[in-house]
């Protein structure tokens, strides 16, 4: 009995070590925020993407990087767009998230590195001289440290490139979860609208979200059907959540901070919050979806007054949930997501098939899916080497991963051509 004991009691230590909060590393940089000057635009941001050459600091971040520029909308009125900078490493799935501010005709960068799924991580400074911007084609070289932890940053960072994004096929990067697992060392809570909204800037364009209801029939983004130490503040276990209130949830923080929040905020912070343009609705529990497809209705309708790209699935992962999606009157008609096999893709009238990487590449597969007017999202992968086996063999139109930042980094420098263009800020929501 007792090395059964020791067994359960290791096992839970190590899951709290993997799910405890990692925060984001800050030193204050004086000269970012020094007089005169001024947060970068959308259209210098979208100026300095591309790949880079790492001149220094290759030996811990590898020899090139992709920057990607993205934003999200702050503020209780929402009327602050936010820009960032994100640059996705060749080397052990590293990336950086920074901000840039100008002064005169130096670029300040300033944020922080991490690898993926370590926790390893510390702060970035980072200057270019330029002339010329927001119409100077490039090359851009930025010069500067990064730093381990909370030290002061000392080691040297170089890069050389930008003049654009290899212009590559529509490809959806989507974050499990909403961004990553708890378990992945990220500063916010999987399923949180904290991660929704960190997901763009780790390199992904679309979310895969877990849908639960609570016992007043709110439905409510959850993986697991309980609540418990690893995802939450409790000592050890609060019991399911479909027999919470929407109310009693709300008196339950999340371990990395953050509530358990409902699908309808969920949906309203993707749309009006973040360029995130793929949502995936992974149903997980046997329960009328109703609810979920008026929902989907109103927020499909909300994104195309306003203009915005996006797309809303539900999934159906089982046959449990492909009776409920049945038993909807217009089913027929709404999006959906199925998991199953080609001919019930078919048979549901399914916009997109989604197997799970278990059953191969499967090439003819795809294809027939593609053929018929289809998309196909693969799930999930992480590893390099699995990202370049799969796309080779099958070109899927998306892929679902606790890994963006690889995904975003795989799919730059394997596809396409250099493309030059301009970039388009986000419309403020009054």
């Amino acid at each position: 009995m007792l090395p059964v004991l020791m067994l359960v009691a290791g096992a839970a230590a190590y899951v709290a070590w993997r799910a405890r909060h990692v925060p984001i590393p800050h030193r204050r940089w004086g000269r970012f925020h020094a007089p005169g000057t001024r947060p970068l635009d959308a259209r210098t941001c979208h100026q300095l993407q591309g790949i880079y050459t790492l001149q220094a600091g290759a030996e811990h971040f590898g020899g090139t990087a992709v920057l990607r520029w993205t934003y999200t909308v702050e503020g209780r009125r929402r009327h602050r767009v936010r820009y960032h900078l994100s640059l996705f490493c060749e080397k052990e799935g590293a990336y950086l998230v920074c901000e840039g501010r100008r002064l005169g005709d130096t670029i300040l960068l300033y944020g922080y590195w991490r690898q993926l799924n370590g926790l390893s991580t510390g702060t970035v400074r980072l200057r270019a001289y330029t002339t010329g911007l927001p119409d100077a084609p490039g090359p851009f070289r930025f010069e500067g440290f990064y730093g381990r932890d909370l030290l002061h940053p000392k080691q040297p960072l170089v890069l050389e490139g930008g003049g654009g994004l290899p212009d590559v096929p529509p490809f959806a990067i989507i974050a499990h979860r909403g961004g990553a697992r708890n378990v992945d060392f990220l500063p916010a809570a999987e399923n949180s609208l904290q991660m929704l909204l960190m997901a763009a800037r780790l390199g992904a364009t679309g979310v895969e979200v877990d849908i639960r209801w609570t016992k007043d029939d709110v439905p409510v983004l959850a993986h697991d059907a309980f609540i418990a130490f690893d995802s939450a503040r409790v000592n050890l276990f609060a019991g399911f959540i479909h027999r919470h209130t929407m109310a009693q949830l709300r008196r339950i923080r999340l371990r990395k901070g953050g509530r358990v929040p409902t699908l309808r905020e969920a949906l309203d912070t993707i749309l009006y919050r973040t360029p995130l343009e793929v949502v995936w609705l992974d149903i997980k529990d046997d329960h009328d979806l109703g609810s979920v497809r008026a929902l989907q209705t109103e927020f499909l309708q909300r994104a195309a007054a306003i203009g915005r790209s996006l797309q809303i699935y539900i999934g159906i992962p089982d046959s449990a949930v492909r009776r409920r999606f049945e038993a909807l009157e217009d089913h027929p008609h709404l999006p959906a997501l199925c998991e199953l096999e080609p001919e019930d893709a078919r048979a549901l009238g399914a916009r997109v098939w989604a197997p799970q990487y278990t059953g191969g590449p499967q090439p003819d597969a795809v294809a027939a899916m593609q053929a018929e007017g289809r998309k196909v999202f693969v799930w999930s992968l992480d590893h390099p080497k699995m990202i370049d086996y799969y796309m080779s063999c099958s070109p899927f139109d998306g892929m679902v991963t606790n890994a963006a930042p690889v995904v975003a980094y795989w799919l730059y420098t394997n596809w396409g051509v250099i493309r030059r263009g301009n970039g388009t800020a986000p419309e403020k929501r009054a």
